[in-house]
């Protein structure tokens, strides 16, 4: 249990660290490669989390990590998404035009039904190479991190007005 506590603190100081970069840093080919860099090391830290809650069998953990690592692919798209928005944001959020609120709200929302489509289609994946209450866990696993890097990022960002 301490060392999920000491994982899951290392995954929270990335997340944040790569928020910082996202926001302070321009955009260029050397904010890109720190935020690559940034999201491997984040992305390290999040697999060692879930093979640790995991507990899958020889023959499951194979299996188990190629679908893993396509679905994080496909949950990379929307993460980026989600990094471009978020810098469009804090460029903008002292001074945010109505229109530009609720394009970014669209967004917001096109994000959220982007990442649910991909979890709805990965129930399915995963189901073929896990029983489903190592599924279920695994969503379990995902919806924890997830939580507290949205928890993270919520005290981050501040409120437009």
């Amino acid at each position: 249990m301490e060392r999920w506590g000491r994982l899951t603190g290392k995954m929270i100081t990335l997340g944040i660290w790569m928020l910082g970069v996202m926001i302070y840093m321009p955009s260029n080919a050397y904010a890109d490669d720190i935020l690559d860099l940034t999201r491997q090391a984040l992305q390290s830290s999040k697999r060692e989390i879930i093979r640790k809650g995991m507990k899958l069998s020889e023959k499951e953990n194979s299996a188990f990590w190629i679908v893993y690592s396509s679905y994080e692919a496909e949950k990379a798209l929307v993460t980026d998404r989600a990094i471009k928005m978020i810098a469009a944001y804090t460029e903008s959020f002292n001074n945010l035009s109505d229109e530009n609120a609720k394009a970014l709200l669209k967004e917001y929302l096109s994000m959220k039904d982007a990442d649910l489509k991909i979890k709805k289609a990965y129930i399915e994946k995963f189901g073929e190479v896990l029983p489903p209450k190592k599924v279920f866990r695994f969503f379990q696993i995902e919806n924890k991190l997830e939580s507290i890097l949205n928890i993270q990022l919520a005290t981050e960002m501040p409120l437009v007005w």
